[in-house]
């Protein structure tokens, strides 16, 4: 039989080994560790992957057609690869999707081992290399939720279980249960922790960096092979974006917020002109940003204030982080956009590339753009207190908060 089926039994022999090994490598905790030191059980899977599925349906046809027994040894044979390899493709599709990715259901077992191979072939390394002078992080973890995680954490745990005692009213009971009670705290806060960690994401002018909460190594995407058209928000809180080689990314898990900020900062980033500027910079812009009112013509503007060693830049209305992401990119996004978030990806360009993008945005919203030179502070009214700007007829007013007033004493004091 083995002579009749020309080296076919041989192949899926090979196959079958190959591919419990590989199997048996996914099964543990540590698989990506695995993986990168063993990349050859995907690649020796993938060696006879393209003639595989060929070689079982000419030989299960041939079984059929000269009518062998089930217990024939290739008929055995067929039938049991075929159950692995079906754990297998379940096994990779669970550990790509616990990746952040989104692979193709329907596709062929073939592609998602080679993204899976692809995932591994190198070590991610999160220091930050050439072209990489920042990089941004965004964590999926609000301020709620780090509250709810106090208050259910060991300590909240604890607390609770004190005043449970406390109303009892049990003083035996107490020390009964004091020491179980925080054992009990503490597995239950390895468990919310483990649940409501955050997630990370970084971002550099070259790459972006995915680690998910407990994973030992992340997941890392190069943003020149982003597809810009693919990057979206999804029910408000995952951003999702494709690879040119068809690798699909979900970064879930994140409050609105977050997912909004990411949304924003990664559209900056998907824009070539962002990239090679930031990485050929050293050091960020130094600039403040402020709610303000604007008077022109007797009639009082809101809006937001942008300071710079060049001047003051002043956004009427609400639209400043949209508008100013549009004079970049081109784009208009749908979600919330905050001039902060846009500005957190401005900042590594050069101060004169910088105003020039400020400008456009500014005009385009009808604000005001006023040179150091030409604008008087009011030094004697305290900073703490109120900024006044007067620029010919026109004043500019605000509050600056306490986080921004050191940079904007800075920023002041270069304009005498």
């Amino acid at each position: 039989m083995r002579r009749r089926l020309e080296g076919r039994v041989e192949l899926l022999e090979s196959a079958l080994s190959r591919t419990r090994a590989l199997e048996k490598a996914l099964r543990r905790g540590d698989w990506r560790e695995v993986l990168r030191g063993q990349l050859s059980l995907v690649s020796d899977l993938l060696e006879v992957e393209a003639t595989l599925p060929e070689a079982m349906e000419r030989t299960a046809r041939r079984a059929e057609l000269e009518g062998w027994s089930r217990d024939a040894p290739a008929v055995k044979l067929i039938r049991t690869l075929r159950s692995h390899r079906e754990r297998l493709g379940r096994r990779v599709l669970s550990r790509l999707e616990g990746l952040a990715l989104r692979p193709a259901g329907d596709a062929p077992l073939e592609t998602h081992l080679r993204q899976l191979e692809k995932l591994h072939r190198e070590d991610v390394n999160l220091l930050r290399g050439p072209g990489e002078p920042f990089s941004i992080r965004i964590d999926a973890q609000d301020g709620t939720l780090s509250l709810v995680a106090t208050l259910f954490g060991p300590q909240g745990a604890l607390g609770l279980s004190m005043l449970l005692m406390w109303m009892l009213r049990m003083e035996s009971l107490m020390f009964a249960m004091l020491g179980p009670g925080f054992i009990l705290s503490l597995i239950a806060s390895i468990i919310w922790t483990s649940v409501t960690s955050p997630d990370a994401v970084w971002l550099t002018p070259v790459r972006l960096v995915w680690k998910r909460a407990g994973a030992r190594t992340p997941l890392t995407v190069r943003l020149e092979d982003v597809v810009p058209e693919s990057l979206a928000l999804e029910d408000g809180r995952a951003v999702a974006l494709r690879a040119r080689d068809d690798l699909q990314v979900r970064l879930s898990r994140f409050s609105r917020a977050q997912a909004e900020r990411l949304m924003a900062v990664s559209t900056l980033f998907l824009e070539p002109m962002v990239r090679e500027r930031a990485a050929r910079v050293s050091h960020p812009v130094e600039v403040g940003v402020f709610e303000g009112l604007l008077r022109r013509d007797g009639t009082w503007r809101p809006g937001k204030v942008v300071l710079m060693r060049r001047g003051a830049y002043f956004f009427e209305g609400t639209r400043a982080g949209a508008e100013l992401l549009r004079a970049v990119t081109g784009r208009t996004l749908a979600s919330r956009v905050e001039l902060e978030w846009v500005l957190e990806g401005l900042l590594w360009q050069t101060e004169v590339d910088l105003d020039a993008l400020l400008v456009a945005a500014v005009n385009a919203l009808g604000g005001a753009v006023w040179s150091a030179e030409g604008t008087q502070v009011a030094m004697e009214v305290p900073l703490e207190q109120e900024l006044h700007l007067t620029h010919g007829t026109e004043v500019i007013v605000g509050r600056v908060k306490a986080p921004e007033r050191d940079v904007v004493t800075r920023i002041l004091a270069t304009w005498r």
